[in-house]
């Protein structure tokens, strides 16, 4: 499911990530947190930097799971190279849904 969510995100597909996420799911990074599908949904992408996301590792931490997902970062109409680094996540389920997702630092 992380690796389906990682997907749609890269993507951009709104459809899969409201069969993947609960309504009320928040996305978390530090103290700030958008909650509510629609409002992560609405979260806009900078036009000239594309993001993929690949996982990497997940390990069970008691009821959530942590994710070790590979960040590449280009810009558009560049020839500099990519910005590739480790990133960290914990998602927790709502049943067989994604309800949060932590981005750890």
């Amino acid at each position: 499911m992380i690796d389906a969510y990682l997907h749609a995100t890269n993507e951009g597909d709104r459809d899969a990530l409201r069969r993947i996420v609960t309504a009320q799911f928040e996305l978390v990074r530090g103290k700030h947190a958008v909650r509510g599908l629609d409002n992560v949904l609405a979260l806009e992408r900078p036009e000239h930097v594309r993001t993929h996301l690949s996982l990497l590792e997940v390990m069970r931490d008691g009821e959530s799971f942590v994710a070790t997902i590979e960040e590449n970062v280009s810009w558009l109409d560049s020839d500099e190279p990519p910005d590739t680094r480790p990133v960290r996540a914990r998602f927790f389920f709502t049943g067989r849904l994604i309800g949060r997702v932590e981005l750890l630092g």
